[in-house]
This record gives C-alpha cells, structure tokens and sequence, in this order.
C-alpha cells in the first residue's frame, strides 16, 4: 500500500469505490488517499490529481510532484469520492500593459465559453477559470499627477471582478504566501471578502485589492508581466508557467524583443509560447508562429513596433489556446516541449532615448528605417538638422559666406526609404544637403546617407512643436536657406555598446 500526500484534483476523479478509499480534509481541494500505487484501469479518461508520493513509512520523494492520469474509459460503475462538484482548472494571469490586458480579455472569454455545458468553441477547452489576475502596482499617470491608476490589465480585472494582486516584488513573500493560501470561506456579509476598488492611493508595500489566499493554482500565464519570477514563484503552479514571449526564441530574449527585431531588419519576426525558467526567456518552447513583413507595402506603420506588438500578442494569445487542452491534459510539459539552442541567443536589452537618432553620416537608408519601425512608441527616431541661410547680397567686406543658423532637433514621425520601380534602392551621389523631392504632394524631404541610398522624411515635428507638420514645410520655412543632417552624435555620451548588435549567451 502508498501513501499518497498533498493530492491536489485538477478535474473530478471518478474511482470504484472498492479500489480506493478516501478521508476528505477541511481544507477545501485537498484530499489524504489510500491507494495502490497503480493507476485503476476503471477510472474516467479525464480526470488528474498531482501527488508528492511516500512510499509507506520511507518519507523519500521520488521527481516531487508526480501526475497520475487515468487512461481507460470502461464503463464499469463508480461513485465520486468527494461530495463537493467537480472544479475547473485554476489558471493565475500575469501581465501590465494594454497588449497584456487584450491577452486577459481574450482567456476571460475563452473560460467562461469553457465552463458553458455545450461548449462550441474552438479548439473546444478543458473547463478552466482565471483564478486571479497579478500585475504592476498602481502608479501616478504622470509626472505631473499624485493620483495612482492601475495598470490596463489591474483595470480590467477590476472591470471582470477578478482576484488582483499587485505586488510591488515578486520575490515577496507577503504575495508568494498569497499564492500558496487557500481561500477563506466567505459569508455573503464578510465585507472583507470583497474586491477593494478604492484601495488605489495605497501606498504600502504590497498593494492587496484581493485579500485572500488562491490556492490552488494550476496553470500560470504571463504576458510582458515585466518582473523576474522566482524559483518559489514557478514552483507553486501543477503545470507550470507559460509565457507569450513576442519574438522568435531563442533570438531576442529580453525586455524589447519586437523593438530589437526590428532594428535589426528581422524578417520574418514572429511570437513564442514557451515555459518560464528561471534564466530569461530560455525555457523550452511550445509552439511558435512566424510573421512576414510585406516589403512590397510602401505603408510603414504596418511595419512598425506600435501595429507589430499587438499583432504579435493576439497571434501568440491564440497559438496558447490551441496548445491551452494539451498543456492542462499533461501532453505537453516542460520535458516534452523544445528546448531552445543557446548558441542561437541572442539579448533584447532595454532602449536607450539616444538610440533614437539617425545618423546617415554611418547608418544606411535602410538601418534607418528599421530603427524608424523599432522605436516607433518610445523614444521614437530624430536627426539633427543645420539651417545654412544662403545670402546672395554681397556683405560690406566683399565676403559672400554662408550664415550658419542654430541647430534644430526634429522628430521623424513618418519616412519611407526611396526606391526604383523595380523595388531596388535609389542611389545618389552622397551629400549633407537635405533636397525637395518634386512631387509637392506627396513627396518629403530626402536624406542622402552616406552609401548614397535616401531616406525620405515625409512629416518631422521640431522641439517645442506640439504637433507634426509635412516635412517640406520645413524647407519652405527657410526659403533663402539650405537644410543639411548635422553631425551631433548623441551615443557618444553611452557608456555602453548599442544594444541589440550583439550576440550573447543566457
């Protein structure tokens, strides 16, 4: 006979009552059996239960927590062992920002069409529901502002009356112990027992708008969650942690994959369900889809981080539900999914603001425009601009020299790269000079970089500017003047090499 401990059900288990006998505890889902160590043959398909076994008075752990999953689907009479209806999993969300909360959105969804009894979704789910919801603690909108807001996905939780935690560590142990806690029979008087929607200007530690254990936690998903998960973090979860990662692994593991992919000309990109280990980003991966820049499309917001990341985010969000039934039935697990190559890693590091700045005396048309889609929500791209006032009066002297104006910051809020009818690079003789293109409609300013090849500036917004204009209003400002890229290189005052140009291992 094996003592089976700490039994935690993840669906209803139907057993012969003459093969195993049980002692239901007080705290809710758990259960102490008594049972052979084999799986009953006459047992429902279904149906899970994870265990750390003892063999008989031996306190020895064998691989810690063990699965026992029943195979056959007789039909012989059985009897639930546990008065209580069966529970669905019990899946925790983590995330922070918009394309985070459109993920949570998408599952809220996915689980209550689960827990529908003619479910006619598809891929049809296992029933599941958001047990909780975890996400950045609130923070005042600006700088300008004291009031704290919560994050897009602790706002939606709030809106779907879902359990939110916002710890301001992970690694705390006030919010690790949360998780480990089973949740406190609730009166229908309890006021405590309900969601704190007013607790925003809290300024503790650990800000708790849900006050209660979630115990137990099946599954956890995370999307751009933005904190580093500790071990005793991903060891509270049956099945582990998934997480929607928006590029493809094991390229780009870090904190600005799409941006990174971009700058660097990626293509395709893509996004990556994957297990959460310890080291960033290197658990083995679930599943993967690629994403294809259309190259022949002259519109570069469809290109660019600000369209790409949700993009990515929905697309990874429905690559999880499609592998959601496998991962909960235990036919993917960390042991069977891929593990990822090392020596393909390479780091998506955080931006620098001065990353931003086109530099054509050494950057391409084309590493310009990949830094123009990367850096499109934040810092955004600019370049220097010199006005160079051209005086055709001859001065008192005789001289006839040029007047050198102040140097401008301009923003580049929409380029394009010149190209040929065949789709080939325009090439030119190089030159500082900043030359009207000659359709006055829809032609931009164009910036010879120095291989020759143009990048075409199509609307700029100066500093202290509160909105864009068309770029050629920038030269008919200066009607008597010359407009040339000023070399004014804003790196030189990094004290690091530019991310994202080199390869390293995790």
């Amino acid at each position: 006979m094996t003592i089976v401990q700490q039994v935690r059900p993840v669906t209803g288990l139907l057993l012969p009552r003459r093969s195993f006998s049980t002692w239901t505890l007080k705290k809710r889902d758990f259960s102490l059996f008594a049972a052979s160590k084999e799986t009953p043959k006459n047992s429902r398909p279904y149906s899970f239960y994870f265990a750390d076994w003892v063999d008989n008075d031996k306190a020895q752990d064998t691989l810690g927590s063990q699965m026992i999953r029943t195979l056959s689907s007789q039909t012989e009479s059985t009897t639930p062992i546990d008065s209580e209806p069966v529970r669905p999993f019990r899946i925790l969300f983590l995330g922070t920002p918009e394309v985070a909360a459109e993920t949570l959105q998408t599952l809220h969804e996915a689980s209550r069409q689960s827990l529908l009894e003619e479910d006619t979704a598809t891929p049809k789910l296992p029933p599941f529901e958001i047990a909780g919801v975890v996400t950045q603690p609130p923070r005042p909108r600006n700088k300008r502002s004291k009031k704290l807001v919560q994050s897009p996905v602790g706002q939606l939780a709030l809106d779907l009356d879902l359990p939110l935690l916002t710890p301001q560590k992970a690694n705390s142990k006030r919010f690790l112990d949360q998780l480990a806690e089973l949740p406190k029979e609730e009166d229908g008087d309890d006021e405590s027992a309900t969601t704190a929607t007013n607790n925003n200007n809290n300024n503790s530690t650990d800000v708790d708008i849900y006050p209660h254990g979630l115990a137990p936690i099946d599954l956890c998903i995370t999307a751009a969650y933005g904190q580093y998960l500790p071990k005793r973090f991903l060891a509270t979860p049956a099945l582990g942690t998934v997480n929607i990662h928006p590029s493809l692994l094991p390229k780009w593991r870090g904190a600005s994959p799409v941006q990174r992919s971009l700058q660097a000309g990626d293509n395709p990109i893509g996004v990556t369900v994957l297990y959460t280990v310890s080291a960033m980003d290197a658990g083995p991966i679930i599943a993967q889809e690629e994403y294809t820049l259309d190259d022949e499309n002259d519109e570069e917001e469809t290109k660019s981080a600000t369209f790409l990341l949700p993009t990515l985010f929905q697309k990874g969000t429905q690559l999880l539900l499609e592998k959601l039934s496998d991962i909960l039935a235990g036919k993917i697990t960390m042991d069977t999914a891929q593990a990822q190559t090392e020596d393909d890693a390479t780091a998506a590091t955080l931006i620098h603001s001065t990353e931003g700045q086109l530099r054509p005396w050494d950057e391409t048309a084309e590493q310009c425009i990949y830094k123009y889609r990367g850096f499109s929500m934040w810092p955004q791209t600019y370049m220097y601009i010199q006005v160079v006032a051209n005086d055709d009066d001859s001065n008192d002297d005789g001289d006839d020299d040029d007047t050198e104006l102040p140097v401008i910051k301009v923003k580049i809020t929409q380029a394009r790269v010149l190209r040929n009818d065949n789709g080939t690079l325009v090439k030119q003789e190089p030159t500082q000079t900043l030359q009207m293109g000659p359709n006055k409609k829809n032609d931009g300013l164009r910036v010879t970089c120095f291989d020759g090849s143009v990048l075409e500036v199509l609307k700029v917004q100066p500093a202290g500017r509160p909105k864009p204009f068309a770029a050629r209003d920038l030269q008919n400002g200066y009607p008597k003047a010359t407009l040339q890229w000023h070399v004014q290189d804003d790196m030189a005052t990094l004290d690091h090499v530019p991310a994202g140009t080199e390869k390293r291992k995790r």
